[in-house]
Formats: C-alpha cells, sequence, structure tokens
C-alpha cells in the first residue's frame, strides 16, 4: 500500500502499512525559511502551554481530555461499532479488529468515499502535526450496504475493520509510546480519499490499560446509551405454587449484556446474555406471596450502554378450599350467624347460590339474619382467589319451625286460708314471631279448677281442688312478612299436680 506525503517525510512499511516520520529536510544548509520559523514558534509555545515535566497521572486518565486536544486538524469524533452495529466503548487489546465499524462525525469531503484509519503517536512538546503515523486499517468503501442499520446508510464517513488490519496490540509494538505525560496514548483518525484530497481528519484518543490488555475511548467523552429494561411473566399472575413461570426481560434499545433475574435480593439462576434484545428464564420456584421480581440488565464490556431494572409484582398462589361445615341449623325468628372458613393465597373469595330463606342474607362470607320461615335450604357455597382451581361446597341450612320449649310444669298446692300460696308457672317456646299467643288448644282438658292461662303464656291463680290434671296448650305467633304470609303455631300436653 502506498499514500502520498509530503515532501520530506520519511516512510516505513509496518506490517504492510505506511508509517509517517517527520524528518530534516535534505537541504539542511539552506537558511530556516519563515515557514519554519513559524512552525518553531508553534512548537515552543505549545511545549509552554501542554507542559513537558511529566505529570503525577498521565494526562487522559480518569476520563479527562488529553493536553493536546482540541486537535486543531481534527474536525469531529471517532465512534466504535461492533459486528452488530452497536457502539462499543473500547475493546482488548488483541480483539482483530479493534472494531468492525469506525464512523466519523463528520463528512471532512463530501467528495470522497473511502475511509482509512490511521493512528498517531502523541509526543509531549510537539505538535499533533509532528507525530509519527502510521497506516491502521486497509482502505475501504462507504457507504457499505453490508454493514448494520443506520451505519448502511450513513453519510458520514464508515471505515469498514478487517481482521488482518492491526490490533491495538499491533499499534503498541509498532508505535510503543513510553513517553512520560502521554503513556499508553494514542489519537486514532479517519481519514478520507477517492475525490479530493484533505489534511484534515476525524480522531479519538484512546488508553490502553497494558496490565489488563485492553484499551478504550477517552476523547471525545462518550455519553452511555440509556437503555429501559421490562419484565414480564407467562403465565400471568396469580398462579399456583410449582407452575413453570417463564420470565422475560425485553431491552430496549437492544443492546449487548447480560440480564440477573432476581426475587426481591435472592438471584433466579444465573445471568441470562441478552440475545436480539430479550434474556428469558423459567422457574417453577418462586415462593408463595406477592413476589417482588427483578430484571437487572448490565451491559456488556466497552459497550456503551447504560444498565437498568425492570420491576414486576407477581402472585405465587396456593389453591382455595373451603374449611368449615357443610351444614348449619337456625330456629325460626330467632337471629342466627354462620361463617364460611377458607384456605389459600391470595385469600378466598366466598359467594352463595341458592334460595335463602326470608330474613337470612349471605355477605362477605357469612350466613346471617332471623329467618321468617322453616325448612330446609340447599346451597352452595363457592370460592376463588383468582387461580384455576375454584373450591365449591354443598351446603345445608336449616330452619326450625316454632316449638314449645316448656316440658314441665311445677306442683301446686290447694289455697286456703293456712295456705294461701298463688300458684304461678310461665310456658316458653322458641321459634315463633312476636307477639305470641298463647291458649289452651281447640279440644284440650281445662286446667285445675281455679288457674286460668293468659296469652303471654303465664298460669296462675289460686288452686282449688287437688289432683293431676292433664292439659293441651298451643302458641300462635304473629303473621310473616313473607308472600304469602306465615303464620306457625305449636302445641304441647302438659300436667300440673295440685296437693
Amino acid at each position: 500500500m502506498s499514500t502520498k506525503e509530503p515532501a520530506g517525510t520519511a516512510h516505513h512499511r509496518l506490517a504492510g502499512y505506511v508509517q509517517e516520520r517527520p524528518t530534516p529536510m535534505t537541504n539542511r544548509i539552506r537558511s530556516v525559511t519563515l515557514r519554519a520559523l513559524i512552525a518553531v514558534l508553534l512548537g515552543a509555545v505549545l511545549a509552554a502551554t501542554m507542559g513537558v515535566a511529566t505529570p503525577a497521572t498521565p494526562a487522559g486518565a480518569s476520563g479527562s481530555a488529553p493536553a493536546w486536544e482540541p486537535d486543531p486538524s481534527s474536525v469531529g469524533g471517532l465512534s466504535f461499532f461492533n459486528s452488530q452495529g452497536q457502539q462499543i466503548t473500547g475493546g482488548n487489546v488483541t480483539d482483530a479488529p479493534l472494531a468492525a465499524y469506525v464512523q466519523g462525525a463528520t463528512v471532512i469531503n463530501p467528495v470522497n468515499t473511502r475511509a482509512t484509519l490511521f493512528v498517531a503517536l502523541p509526543v509531549p512538546g510537539e505538535l499533533p502535526t509532528a507525530w509519527t503515523t502510521t497506516q491502521v486499517s486497509t482502505s475501504t468503501a462507504y457507504p457499505n450496504a453490508s454493514a448494520p442499520a443506520p451505519l448502511g446508510t450513513s453519510a458520514l464517513p464508515v471505515l469498514t475493520d478487517r481482521s488482518t488490519d492491526l490490533t491495538v496490540a499491533g499499534i503498541e509494538g509498532a508505535l510503543p509510546n513510553t513517553s512520560g505525560a502521554y503513556a499508553n496514548l494514542y489519537e486514532l483518525r479517519l481519514k478520507t480519499s477517492g475525490g479530493g484530497n484533505n489534511v484534515t481528519y476525524d480522531s479519538a484518543d484512546i488508553s490502553v490499560d497494558t496490565v489488563n490488555g485492553v484499551w478504550s475511548v477517552i476523547y471525545p467523552a462518550l455519553t452511555p446509551i440509556a437503555t429501559t429494561t421490562t419484565l414480564t411473566a407467562s403465565p400471568p399472575g396469580p398462579t399456583l405454587t410449582g407452575t413453570p413461570v417463564t420470565l422475560t426481560a425485553t431491552v430496549g434499545p437492544s443492546a449487548p449484556g447480560t440480564v440477573q433475574f432476581e426475587n426481591g435480593t435472592t438471584p433466579i439462576g444465573g445471568a441470562v446474555t441478552v440475545a436480539g434484545g430479550q434474556a428469558q428464564t423459567t422457574t417453577s420456584s418462586l415462593p408463595v406471596g406477592a413476589d417482588a421480581l427483578h430484571a437487572v440488565f448490565t451491559p456488556a464490556p466497552f459497550a456503551d450502554d447504560a444498565g437498568s431494572t425492570g420491576d414486576l409484582s407477581y402472585t405465587i398462589a396456593t389453591a382455595p378450599a373451603i374449611t368449615s361445615a357443610g351444614s348449619v341449623t337456625f330456629t325460626r325468628g330467632t337471629a342466627g350467624s354462620f361463617t364460611v372458613t377458607t384456605t389459600g393465597f391470595p385469600a378466598p373469595t366466598v359467594s352463595e347460590t341458592g334460595t335463602l330463606p326470608t330474613g337470612v342474607t349471605f355477605a362477605a362470607g357469612v350466613l346471617s339474619g332471623t329467618p321468617t320461615a322453616s325448612g330446609s335450604f340447599p346451597i352452595t357455597f363457592g370460592a376463588t382467589n383468582g387461580t384455576t382451581v375454584n373450591a365449591t361446597q354443598a351446603f345445608t341450612l336449616t330452619v326450625l319451625a316454632m316449638a314449645i320449649t316448656t316440658t314441665s310444669l311445677p306442683d301446686g298446692s290447694v289455697y286456703s286460708k293456712s295456705n294461701k300460696v298463688l300458684y304461678s308457672a310461665t310456658l316458653a317456646e322458641s321459634g315463633g314471631i312476636p307477639p305470641v299467643k298463647w291458649s289452651l288448644a281447640p279440644g284440650s282438658a281445662p286446667l285445675p279448677p281455679g288457674l286460668k292461662l293468659n296469652s303471654k303464656g303465664v298460669i296462675s291463680g289460686k288452686a282449688k281442688t287437688a289432683g293431676t290434671y292433664p292439659f293441651t296448650v298451643q302458641v300462635v305467633d304473629k303473621k310473616s312478612k313473607t308472600k304469602p304470609s306465615v303464620v306457625d303455631t305449636a302445641t304441647a300436653t302438659l300436667a300440673i299436680t295440685i296437693s
């Protein structure tokens, strides 16, 4: 390969590439021309500005701009890309090529169609135009339609690097840089050709870490590309414990790197490589409960991307079950209550289907109220908690009819001047809608002489004759508010002994 060089430049070939090193003019006996004098003066000014003494840390360390910047011949920066068209910030010194694509920031010369990469060896106290340069790559045409978008259609100069081009390790071998302030620093220059000549170029400064064998761009300063990571799960929650759950992290814009899935701070498996903008893992070991899931994206080494995290609240459930009894007994006219109990996570919601007696309702898992009708009422309870499994229970509500609960009456004695004891006893019932009315049942034998029964169920009076007196009582309750209305009646045979 050959390049057209200015007069007075010595040419050296390194691994098939041209090295340029300025040398004294051949006619050294002539007087210094005005141009040479200006160059000398500019060099002195630059040396005074940059300083020749070795600083405590190399120029360009910690991301600072090297002292020679801005390079007056550089009209723009450089961006480096991998084979997928993703921007990188550096690489290993042995990577071949050092980058798949190198793009300039300016057109440089609109009539040119080819790009070539050079490297310059910075020397403290010298102008960048005086530095020794070496050609790093062959010349390639641009735009390159086979390059990934948008590089393939870019109007900016794009070099398509080849594996046979110089690596950074090769650059170090060709141009070792141990010169104090600029040790391990290089300036990469992208020049264009093919239609017009130019002396300007796009450039970037790199620093070589000789201990770890890596290089990185230090100027122009790079701003990491912001990414967003979105986490989704399939099937959507809640799902039953033990069910395989596939977690998918989508990184946008697509960037190289890995995703570590986590439940809280606990890793879910190992890091997963991002492919096509996504990373996936499947797990069956998520604990029961509301799990705080995360997908933590970490950019690949040298990728010019920022990390990001996607979050998802996901519920692992247990199937619902109804654990309470399958029946309950209420009494007509008396308030009753029954609570349906369940297990499962999330806490199940209980529903009821079937006809309940008037006065009884079901809400929030509780059957309650005062029934106005007796009988047997079959209903069904259901329990759901968002999982694919539901629980059901056949249930029977029995409402007892009104009944006389008094089973015996106290004995009495004949009232006399020497025994002035009045008889008194009160009858009791259950299940009646108050107010209830008591009386002797039709066809009943009479009460003991001297005693009477009032409508409130009280038997009282002055017993006159000794003996045992069986009789039948009845109680009738108030009409229910149901349609049609219901009146309940209960009877019982009792006896009173008078002595």
